[in-house]
């Protein structure tokens, strides 16, 4: 849930997660929470899931904290949607084309054209 702070000091619900708007959280230490404070509290910066509302908060519970602090694992971005069936397909096709149909990267150079300068200096040593 997303709130939003007027300049009565009122807080509500906000329509959109813009700039003046911040999320409800709980402090891990004192169970303060955002909307008694009127604020944004600051969050663990590896996994993102800890609040505080300030920094001695963030000190005293530090240690215990980073016991089980990890970085949150996603999942490969290819693996969602059509992605994971393209590259399937594309295992099983590959190994059909005949390998002759596929150029050497020089045969793909007209052939008046000098060799790039990483592929000179190779040739030249």
């Amino acid at each position: 849930l997303w709130v939003l702070k007027d300049e009565h000091g009122r807080i509500s619900p906000a329509a959109e997660k813009r700039a003046p708007a911040f999320p409800v959280q709980v402090c891990c230490v004192c169970r303060k929470t955002t909307l008694e404070e009127g604020r944004r509290f600051k969050f663990c910066p590896v996994c993102s899931g800890a609040s505080y509302c300030s920094e001695s908060c963030f000190a005293q519970h530090n240690l215990k904290h980073q016991a089980s602090c990890v970085r949150p694992h996603l999942p490969y971005r290819g693996e969602w949607g059509i992605r994971k069936e393209l590259r399937q397909m594309r295992k099983e096709i590959y190994p059909l084309i005949n390998t002759w149909a596929i150029r050497e990267p020089e045969e793909h150079r007209m052939a008046w054209l000098p060799p790039p300068e990483h592929q000179q200096r190779l040739l030249d040593a």
